[in-house]
């Protein structure tokens, strides 16, 4: 297991009610596992299925199996629509 601080933004943030989160990751320590753990701590961001939520890594947008090494800073992101 690994904890890992996660920033959350725009409605994740008001689920969450707060723009921090710390999570226990289990291995492997990917993107996939962040998302699942945020999902397991805050039930209603399941109504998001993993490829609809974006995330960053290092303020790189990184995919689900992007590896996550302590330190990191992931950021979390709802889908966003744009016109």
């Amino acid at each position: 297991m690994m904890r890992i601080d996660v920033l959350l933004f725009a409605t994740f943030a008001d689920l969450a009610r707060s723009r921090t989160v710390s999570l226990e990751v289990k291995e492997p320590f990917t993107v996939a596992s962040v998302i699942r753990a945020l999902q397991d701590k805050f039930p209603s961001l399941r109504e998001y299925t993993a490829a609809r939520i974006l995330v960053s890594v290092n303020q790189e947008m990184a995919g689900p199996e992007q590896p996550i090494q302590p330190g990191d800073e992931v950021g979390v992101f709802p889908p966003v629509s744009g016109g």
